[in-house]
Parts: structure tokens; sequence; C-alpha cells
């Protein structure tokens, strides 16, 4: 498991990601692999992603809206939680 990134994860996702998960403890790090990240994203992992961040609360209104305009810009998806769900698609595929 992952350390915390302090980045906010829906808690419906995190639902459906430790159900599927062995040890019903999985973090975001288990759902952004670095696989996920280097085939879907400019990024190489969830660091190097979370990195880029930087300090969102100067960038932005909001630290989402920082977050979502990282995700559209370096990556095909349309926000953080839409790279999220694609994530947890790619996962539960994994785990069936």
């Amino acid at each position: 498991m992952g350390k915390s990134s302090g980045l906010g994860v829906p808690e419906d996702i995190l639902r459906e990601l430790r159900e599927f998960s062995a040890d019903h403890n999985a973090t975001i790090e288990d759902l952004l692999t670095p696989e996920f990240m280097k085939a879907n994203t400019d990024f190489a992992s969830f660091d190097e992603f979370t990195a880029s961040l930087g300090n969102v609360a100067e960038t932005s209104e909001t630290p989402q809206d920082a977050v979502d305009s990282c995700v559209v810009e370096h990556s095909h998806f349309s926000s953080y939680n839409a790279m999220l769900w694609a994530a947890l698609a790619a996962r539960t595929k994994e785990c069936r």
C-alpha cells in the first residue's frame, strides 16, 4: 500500500476499489498504478503526477480545479474523477 497523497477520492470509488482488493485496504496509489499512469497520462507514476501539482491552493480557486486542469492537460480524461473511474474499471477488469 502507498502513502496518503492528500488528494481526495470519492467514497464511492474507494468502496468499489476496496471491494475488489484482496485486503480491502486499497489506496489511490493502488488504483493509479505506474502502468495505468504511463498508458493514460503524460506521467510515469502517481508520485510524478502529484509532484506536478505543487501547491494547488496557490494555482487555482479550489484544489479540485487545479487537479482537474492538470488531468485535462496531461491526459485524455475530462476530470480527475473520470481518470479515477477509468483506473477503477481497469483494476476491476484485472481482478475478474
